[in-house]
């Protein structure tokens, strides 16, 4: 029964952002294992439910909110071509919501709540690191997880990845493209600039090292706080040694250094 869930899940990801799943054959449990998981406090085996059940793990607030709506209708999209169909199993498919929200504590409770509720499967979350702080309570109650838009390379090493899939490119395969794409539009320098946070501080490095690689000299990396009034410092650090091409990795609030650049002279 697991593995036909599992593949029916991968069916269900395939048409909308996200694909794959695989299966693990029940382990037969000894005392000592259960009691010590017991010990540890790994959350309970999600409840029998007879319908195929997805937890949906997007940004509902945070600041990755305005990318959750269009990820979302392609998820609802999916599960109503399937239930008009027939559904899975001649049963309708369902989906429980979680907002990650941009906080630690907020996810874990949104994780935890979804699989109390009898998810069998995760779809989420978005931000890379909110992803980090629910992936063990996955992984030790056997729930795969796609997200459409985990970017972290760290994923691809971590032992509790097992249940773990996404469907875009990490930061490592991102970076060389990036890089490639400033020197084949003839610039000789750089400037990396990117949100003080782990998503942008690990691509920022990557993005220079890229870089270097091609010939390009990166005249700065330049961090900043996502929640500043203002940019002017940084515009300043950026524009002072007269970059060819700036890299920005930001969310919305880019659009404030965009406005200062542009004002202070970049093209």
């Amino acid at each position: 029964m697991r593995r036909k869930w599992l593949k029916l899940f991968a069916m269900l990801l395939t048409l909308t952002l996200v694909a794959a799943a695989c299966d693990t054959d029940e382990d037969e449990e000894g005392t000592e294992e259960t009691e010590e998981t017991e010990a540890e406090g790994t959350t309970a085996p999600p409840k029998k439910v007879d319908n195929l059940l997805i937890g949906q793990i997007w940004a509902e607030s945070g600041p990755l909110a305005p990318l959750g709506p269009p990820v979302s209708e392609g998820l609802n999209l999916a599960i109503e071509d399937i239930n008009a169909a027939g559904g899975v199993l001649g049963k309708d498919v369902d989906v429980l919501k979680g907002d990650e929200a941009g906080d630690a504590a907020k996810v874990r409770d949104a994780a935890q709540r979804l699989l109390s509720e009898g998810a069998q499967v995760i779809v989420g979350a978005m931000s890379s690191g909110m992803t980090d702080e629910i992936i063990q309570t996955l992984f030790e109650n056997e729930i795969p997880q796609c997200s459409p838009s985990n970017t972290s390379p760290q994923f691809a090493a971590q032992e509790n990845a097992t249940f773990y899939f996404r469907t875009v490119p990490p930061d490592n395969a991102v970076a060389p493209v990036i890089a490639d794409r400033v020197a084949e539009d003839g610039h000789a320098s750089v400037a990396v600039v990117a949100r003080a946070d782990d998503y942008g501080k690990p691509l920022a490095d990557l993005v220079e090292s890229e870089a270097e690689k091609v010939g390009l000299e990166v005249t700065q990396k330049v961090t900043y706080d996502p929640d500043a009034s203002t940019f002017d410092s940084e515009v300043d650090k950026i524009t002072g040694d007269e970059p060819d091409a700036v890299v920005l990795i930001s969310f919305a609030e880019g659009a404030g250094l965009i406005k200062g650049l542009l004002e202070a002279g970049m093209t």
